[in-house]
């Protein structure tokens, strides 16, 4: 063998042995790999349906998702409205929404500078323990947040259906979005009308509250349900940067 052939085995050689680690790395790991891929396959398809099942639930016990909530806490919370136990499920949205209260007030206000007094008292309402203010205050506020970001009435109908529900629709790009929009695509308690409600209907609703047909709404749960709710509507609307798909 020429000193020139030698020299070049010689060099090959940790690259041939580089390469046949890399061939027993793969071979070792690919089932592990394989089963991070189909993981990530499985969340990716289930996440969005457990997610959109979770808001349904919440909404339709007149709560609305906070972005800072974490999914699995979400997720136990809709199997706890499931399971009939409401009073530990809202136990646990109000000391969320309890903790995270000042940090709500100052992102809407951020966002709708132009409403900072109206809504400055109505968070100074709420603090004061004066929900029968602080309640009517948030749903027109909510209403009125809605009108800007999308030109639509959050409480609306048309044939039946949200007015919201068409116009969002514009606004997703993936089934994720989809799940995280559908407290505006649902026909929920809050917008019920008055022949949608029955005899035994005590949910938080804006038409009986604004048009004076309640006279109990004025509760602390239904104040932080109303602080979700134009929580909710901040964000959730800021999707595709408040621009429809093309």
């Amino acid at each position: 063998m020429s000193e020139n052939n030698k020299d070049i085995k010689d060099l090959i050689a940790p690259v041939t042995k580089l390469q046949e680690i890399a061939r027993q790395t793969h071979k070792l790991f690919s089932p592990i790999i394989e089963q991070q891929k189909k993981l990530q396959e499985k969340i990716f398809i289930e996440l969005p349906l457990k997610t959109r099942e979770a808001v349904i639930e919440l909404g339709n016990h007149g709560w609305f998702l906070d972005l800072e909530m974490i999914p699995s806490e979400v997720f136990e919370l809709k199997d706890v409205f499931i399971a009939g136990d409401d009073k530990e499920a809202e136990s646990t949205l109000v000391e969320h929404f309890k903790g995270r209260l000042s940090e709500i007030e100052k992102s809407i206000i951020n966002k709708f500078p132009h409403r900072k007094k109206i809504l400055m008292a109505a968070f100074r309402a709420h603090k004061r323990m004066e929900y029968e203010l602080s309640i009517p205050v948030l749903l027109t506020q909510a209403d009125g947040i809605c009108f800007d970001v999308i030109k639509t009435d959050l409480f609306g109908k048309h044939n039946n259906k949200p007015k919201t529900a068409n116009h969002v629709k514009q606004y997703v790009s993936s089934a994720l979005d989809e799940a995280l929009l559908q407290s505006l695509m649902q026909k929920l308690p809050i917008s019920a009308s008055k022949k949608e409600r029955d005899d035994d209907f005590n949910e938080l609703n804006r038409h009986a509250v604004l048009h004076g047909e309640s006279f109990d709404y004025g509760t602390e749960v239904n104040s932080f349900k109303a602080i979700s709710l134009i929580n909710y509507v901040s964000w959730v609307l800021e999707l595709e940067d408040e621009k429809p798909k093309q």
